[in-house]
């Protein structure tokens, strides 16, 4: 993904949700997060859940591999379905 366009995705009230969700972390802007863990992180340094997510919310023209998203990411997988229709992958 691209950082400028994770940087604009990063101040979409939805995505900050999931990032408070499933990382623990603030958005304290488009580049900087705080992280109880890390400290005050980039967008570029989210877990791999979180990218998983974003792109599935904002660009529907992937086919997403399910397996770099944790089990705290579920519950959004589900939200996210309820807003738009994708394509994913699940790697057994």
């Amino acid at each position: 993904m691209k950082i400028r366009l994770m940087h604009e995705r990063i101040e979409d009230y939805f995505v900050k949700d999931m990032i408070r969700d499933v990382n623990s972390s603030t958005v304290i802007s488009a580049h900087i997060i705080d992280s109880p863990v890390f400290g005050a992180i980039t967008p570029k340094e989210l877990s791999g859940g979180i990218k998983v997510l974003t792109l599935m919310l904002k660009d529907g023209s992937f086919v997403y591999n399910m397996s770099n998203c944790g089990n705290n990411c579920a519950k959004w997988i589900l939200k996210i379905a309820e807003k738009k229709l994708w394509n994913m992958r699940w790697k057994i």
